[in-house]
């Protein structure tokens, strides 16, 4: 009898685990598939709502600002921003400014040929950036 209840335990663990491990794939599946999932299907990923849990649709209101007028402050922002953030080497010896005709060398790859996009620098403007190189 004992032979018996033993071999169900394991057949039962067995199913349980197996249960276990396809529900954890298919969730992790889920939400790496999710904004696929909810348009095949036709829903909505997240949704808003306010303090009383009714649905916010206007989810970016008019603050009266033109797109060229939020681009433009933006952008100023930004060389604020970066102006601040910018660290120059030390100038001992008086190094700086390199005389002209000065060699440097230049590390990495981006540093001759700018990579935009990819890494958080799709949206730049690559009619306006400029290389390392290209800067020294």
């Amino acid at each position: 009898m004992k032979k018996k209840s033993a071999s169900a335990s394991r057949g039962v663990i067995a199913v349980a685990s197996t249960l276990l491990a396809v529900a954890i794939g298919v969730t992790s599946g889920a939400a790496s598939y999710r904004s696929l999932i909810c348009s095949a299907i036709g829903g909505d990923m997240y949704k808003t709502v306010d303090e009383s849990g009714t649905e916010v649709t206007d989810r970016y209101p008019d603050n009266g600002m033109s797109l060229e007028d939020w681009k433009a402050q933006a952008d100023a922002l930004v060389e604020e921003v970066t102006g601040e953030g910018i660290v120059l080497l030390k100038n001992e010896n008086s190094t700086l400014p390199l005389a002209k005709g000065s060699k440097v060398t230049l590390f990495g790859r981006s540093s001759a040929d700018l990579v935009l996009g990819g890494t958080g620098a799709g949206g730049i403007d690559a009619s306006i950036a400029v290389n390392l190189k290209d800067a020294m």
